[in-house]
């Protein structure tokens, strides 16, 4: 069972059933799914008109608590539109519950506002390492990643949404709101679309045009779509043969790699091939126990006044 819609405009402080009665036919079409298309625009100038209105047990005036709680509560409608999920609470949520539920959800919307604004200077970022094949790959995906969780969609989820590994849209209750949606996310419809086409145009920019990494996304430039670009990009670039040479090659170092004086070999260049090496053991499914890194440590380090 869920909490019925006259419950949920009493925990709005509208007090009589008659002024319930008269918003909710004026708000709703039935259930709380017609919440999910308004503005909070359309609420202030709804809320504006209910004091002004002299028809039936017009004039409601809503008070400041009212009007956010309002607003509060068609933006939850749309955070659980979002994430695919029923725009319904729960049998069993009470009135703190229900204050709490849509204040949080309030909340996500003044931080997703700032974070919009934040990102709209990421657009047409320039990453420090532009991609023209596997050696840079790597520094690539993690500027590329970055870059896509600073920039808020056309539906409000970071576009890190385009280019996950999951197909299926599926809502995790286990993570917090801000981390599932991005899971939960559709990838189809006309705001999936405008998102893919931003995408794309970010990894055409730092795509170098004369390289191996551009032939294998020439043929798909038609679609204007980041997510096939970049599963593209990952089927040559993260494949398991890509991976397993990866691994080859880690290993190969750390078999060969020694410390024994400044002149011949820094220290500091010593520590990133070694932390290089273990990161992209780790990065491939084959990560290193701790206490073997510092156990072969001893051995790597050849310098007699150690």
């Amino acid at each position: 069972m869920t909490i019925s819609t006259t419950q949920i405009f009493t925990w709005l402080s509208l007090t009589t059933a008659a002024q319930r009665t008269a918003v909710m036919s004026d708000l709703l079409d039935g259930d709380l799914e017609a919440l999910c298309d308004m503005t909070e625009n359309d609420i202030n100038e709804a809320v504006t008109s209910y004091g002004k209105r002299n028809d039936g047990v017009f004039p409601i005036r809503f008070t400041q608590v009212q009007r956010k709680r309002l607003i509060a509560l068609v933006l939850w409608t749309k955070d659980m539109r979002r994430a695919n999920l029923p725009v319904e609470f729960e049998d069993g949520t009470d009135r703190a519950g229900f204050v709490e539920t849509i204040s949080d959800a309030f909340e996500r919307h003044n931080r997703r506002k700032e974070q919009k604004k934040i990102g709209e200077s990421f657009h047409d970022a320039t990453f420090n390492h532009k991609l023209r094949g596997q050696a840079q790959w790597e520094k690539f995906v993690e500027e590329f990643d970055a870059t896509l969780a600073m920039i808020v969609g056309i539906g409000g989820t970071p576009l890190s949404y385009v280019t996950r590994e999951n197909e299926t849209s599926v809502y995790d209750d286990t993570q917090t709101y801000d981390d599932a949606i991005i899971n939960a996310t559709s990838l189809a419809g006309p705001n999936f679309k405008i998102d893919a086409q931003t995408v794309h145009q970010l990894i055409l920019k730092n795509v170098t045009e004369d390289s191996d990494a551009y032939t294998y996304i020439k043929p798909l430039m038609k679609y204007r779509n980041g997510r096939k670009d970049i599963l593209a990009l990952r089927e040559r670039y993260s494949n398991v043969a890509t991976k397993q040479a990866l691994i080859n090659m880690a290993k190969q170092t750390l078999s060969n790699l020694r410390y024994k004086n400044e002149r011949n070999f820094s220290f500091e260049k010593f520590s990133a091939k070694l932390q290089k090496a273990y990161d992209d053991l780790a990065d491939n499914g084959r990560p290193v126990n701790n206490n073997d890194i510092v156990d072969d440590l001893w051995d790597r380090i050849q310098v007699d006044q150690l």
